[in-house]
């Protein structure tokens, strides 16, 4: 069974071609395309706050994939 997204989670910040609408315009957040990312909180929207190098960020739902393994039950092997 699927979990929904959580804080503690793990994304993957997509990579694009020209910075995002709402990301940082100096280029601070660029170093984020294409890194594996833990979520430090979830928006009824999909939206996340992440942190990285002491700075709290905003990403959209449509700028990150999820991470399977993260959002997986871990698997129980029973024994009889």
């Amino acid at each position: 069974m699927k979990k929904e997204l959580k804080e503690g989670d793990f994304v993957l910040i997509k990579t694009f071609e020209k910075r995002p609408i709402g990301w940082n315009s100096q280029g601070m957040m660029d170093y984020l395309m294409g890194e594996k990312v833990k979520v430090t909180c979830v928006y009824h929207d999909g939206d996340i706050e992440i942190i990285s190098k002491n700075k709290t960020w905003l990403i959209s739902s449509r700028q990150y994939d999820l991470i399977k393994e993260s959002l997986n039950e871990p698997e129980i092997n029973v024994i009889l």
